[in-house]
């Protein structure tokens, strides 16, 4: 298995029932996965990965969270 970091985004593909490749992708370092309601797959596990990537750069930058020291609350 195959996995690149692309965007602050950790992406990999994996082996389906059906044959082909589905590409799966989160924000690293939080180890929880992004929900994205398209399906992503390839005939092979470079075509997937690299779809996904396409994918990502038609999403908006991450921005990271900074903390507001007067409120305490987490803001932009």
């Amino acid at each position: 298995m195959t996995k690149v970091e692309y965007k602050g985004y950790r992406v990999w593909a994996i082996l389906q029932t059906s044959g082909k490749y589905r590409a799966w992708f989160y924000n690293y370092p939080v180890s929880t996965m992004t929900d994205v309601s398209r399906v992503i797959e390839g005939d092979t596990e470079a075509e997937a990965i690299h779809k996904a990537t396409q994918f990502l750069d038609g999403r908006p930058e991450l921005r990271g969270l900074q903390r507001n020291a007067i409120a305490g609350r987490l803001g932009r």
